[in-house]
């Protein structure tokens, strides 16, 4: 019996803007596309508004933002008998028992809502249903495990989640520092999520969760979706990127002082 599957994150839509790309285009390189829905059994698929969260800030961020959510609904639009913005689970259920794709909205990164809480409650308003706090880069507001901080939550990044509980938006906590996952785990009443990450334990790097974060994942009755970037699977691969990111970083800083 074939396993209907749930997938949590998917870049696509950045490749819709940038590239002009489409949801049925047919890609020499791995990414989500219909017909590869349809062919892996994909029920339910999360899309990601992601943006560079060095490039934008700010209303440049919220701005970048919603011309992905305006692209986004553009491909619902276009391919409407195959694939269906879903913004709450039943209507995920509704969608999928009509013989289509149920495509959620999701936020990376809370540089998107420009450190404003009617800006979240806009994304809300568009569809949106989740958000990680944060993506490689710490917020004034939550630290990132991308940048190596030790940043929890502020008393506005604690104002961001007890907001997105009470419009009933999911709490991304991949991407967030050990100490933003605890903060957000403590005050969040419902289940939190690690959308696109891997165990510590087995490929010892931030980006991936401690034994310790998913005994308190599991305490929240949240789950934790596998990321298949292999930099976060293979110990090896973790550790030849880092080599190359320490070079690259110190190569910049030379080209910054001159030298």
């Amino acid at each position: 019996m074939a396993v209907p599957v749930f997938d949590l994150h998917s870049d696509l839509l950045l490749r819709v803007v940038d590239s002009g790309i489409g949801l049925d285009s047919d890609l020499p390189w791995p990414q989500t596309t219909l017909p590869k829905l349809r062919a892996g059994g994909v029920r339910c698929q999360v899309f990601a508004v992601w943006l560079d969260d060095t490039l934008h800030r700010g209303a440049a961020a919220r701005d970048r933002a919603l011309r992905i959510l305006d692209a986004f609904d553009e491909q619902m639009a276009r391919h409407a008998a195959s694939i269906a913005h879903a913004r709450t689970l039943a209507q995920a259920r509704e969608v999928t028992a009509s013989g289509r794709i149920a495509a959620l909205l999701w936020l990376e990164g809370g540089a998107a809502i420009a450190e404003d809480l009617d800006t979240l409650r806009r994304f809300h308003a568009r569809g949106v249903c989740g958000m990680t706090l944060t993506w490689t880069h710490s917020l004034p507001w939550a630290g990132s495990s991308g940048d190596g901080s030790d940043l929890g939550l502020t008393p506005f990044g604690r104002d961001v989640v007890r907001l997105m509980n009470e419009l009933g938006l999911a709490v991304d906590l991949s991407h967030a520092s050990d100490r933003a996952f605890f903060d957000a785990v403590e005050i969040s009443r419902s289940p939190a999520l690690l959308t696109h990450s891997c165990c510590r334990a087995l490929c010892p790097v931030p980006r991936n969760a401690s034994d310790e974060m998913l005994r308190a994942l599991a305490a929240t009755g949240g789950v934790m979706g596998i990321n298949a970037w292999a930099d976060l699977l293979s110990p090896s691969r973790a550790a030849a990127w880092d080599a190359v990111a320490r070079a690259l970083a110190s190569e910049i800083e030379s080209l910054r002082a001159g030298r």
